[in-house]
């Protein structure tokens, strides 16, 4: 949800909210749980195919937080309004921007049809996304890491991806991501190993040990390496290096399934994707509110 901007006015339209000055010359539009959960360019290039408007350039895509903590992205784009005929409108400048949570996002959309106005609305979207209060909490969340380059991924349950090698299926070497899960009590002894040969995406067998757990330290993240003797599931020998890291909020398990001539190559594929994961942000302790000095 989003606030109200005094002196706009708040109209409910086609599944979402038109916000609309007084003044006239821009308006904002806002949005909430639109699925399927797609990437920027995905949506980028669907809005492209809007006949009435003819990008001129864009900036660089804008990566932020809101002020919960969950993960957006907007881009400014330059463009010209054209007629059903195809004449020119004159210019016009949008900022489009998106807030992405578990399985759906919500987009703020701003238009401004007078050069005076295309700052200014800009920095509306960017205010208006970041103080977007969605509510979520800690829950179930992906989070950010570095994927090995070359390699592509599959995901059989919502937020779960593996990742498997460019010579897959000749190398059955795979990399499964789970969900960051909010960290329960006790998950530092030995019990937590039980989080590791089984659950979705993919189910094993687990034959012994092959490497004691070792704790591990990769910035501000801290946990336990384990190497497990299994057999997946067709039934093939296989190694399954795992690790579960945590802050103090979360854990963040990834494992690799990889044939026992294939995990020395492995391990530091696997070991380089451990390194990249950013842990879950927090809420920020203020939240910036739109005030009467806008527009």
């Amino acid at each position: 949800m989003i606030a109200r901007i005094p002196g706009w006015s708040w109209e409910p339209h086609g599944g979402g909210v038109t916000l609309l000055p007084s003044t006239g010359g821009a308006a904002l539009r806002y949005r909430e749980r639109l699925r399927p959960l797609l990437s920027v360019a995905a949506i980028l290039r669907a809005k492209g195919e809007d006949p009435s408007f003819r990008m001129v350039s864009h900036a660089p895509l804008e990566r932020f937080l809101t002020h919960e903590g969950e993960y957006g992205a907007l881009v400014d784009i330059r463009g010209e309004q054209t007629a059903p005929d195809g004449s020119s409108l004159g210019p016009v400048h949008r900022t489009i921007g998106w807030v992405f949570a578990d399985d759906w996002y919500s987009e703020v959309a701003g238009i401004a049809f007078r050069p005076d106005l295309f700052d200014p609305i800009a920095g509306m979207v960017r205010t208006v996304l970041r103080d977007e209060k969605l509510l979520l909490g800690t829950r179930r969340r992906r989070f950010v890491y570095t994927a090995p380059s070359g390699w592509y991924g599959y995901s059989r349950l919502p937020q779960y991806t593996t990742w498997f090698p460019p010579e897959f299926p000749r190398d059955s070497t795979s990399i499964t991501v789970y969900p960051a899960v909010p960290a329960p009590i006790g998950v530092d002894d030995l019990d937590g190993f039980a989080l590791l040969p089984i659950g979705p995406p993919a189910s094993a067998d687990v034959i012994g040990e092959l490497l004691e757990r070792t704790p591990v330290q990769l910035g501000p993240l801290t946990g336990n390496l384990w190497e497990l003797e299994i057999r997946d599931e067709k039934q093939r020998p296989m190694v399954r290096r795992a690790a579960i890291l945590r802050d103090e909020r979360y854990l963040y398990t990834v494992y690799m399934d990889a044939p026992f001539e294939l995990i020395v190559a492995g391990r530091p594929i696997f070991d380089e994707l451990l390194a990249t994961i950013e842990p879950l942000p927090g809420a920020a302790l203020r939240s910036a509110g739109i005030s009467e000095e806008w527009l």
